[in-house]
């Protein structure tokens, strides 16, 4: 079986659900949110709420792990990178996912570092920063 593609984007310039899918189409199955905690100041990208992250057409997973335990400091270290498990798990049965966070761009932020991680388990991955 062939590979997912693994997916990144920062729904910072995003507004809702409708941006949402506009910007993932039908390319993903899976959306791994990575952020500490499931909050935002975008009720669209806070759990729990109305026309949220939740209720898109994508399967949706949290992995705190994930997340950036430094962003205070301005450091990047994932809270608990072990997690990368369960990506690693969606892309090898040929699922298409992506990493969600907070950043608007991927240069400096954490999931540029899963993103990596998940390339050296998978050698060859397709990554797509969006």
């Amino acid at each position: 079986m062939a590979t997912g593609t693994l997916y990144t984007f920062g729904y910072a310039g995003l507004h809702g659900g409708g941006d949402l899918r506009e910007l993932l189409g039908q390319r993903v199955e899976v959306v791994v949110d990575i952020r500490l905690r499931p909050y935002s100041r975008k009720r669209a990208f806070s759990l729990g709420t109305r026309d949220t992250v939740e209720t898109a057409p994508y399967a949706y997973r949290w992995l705190s792990g994930l997340g950036n335990a430094e962003y205070r400091t301005g450091g990047m270290r994932l809270a608990r990178p072990e997690e990368i498990e369960v990506v690693i798990q969606l892309l090898a049965a040929g699922t298409n996912v992506a990493l969600m966070c907070a950043c608007a761009e991927v240069s400096g932020c954490h999931r540029r570092l899963v993103a990596e991680l998940a390339g050296e388990r998978l050698p060859g991955l397709a990554v797509v920063h969006l």
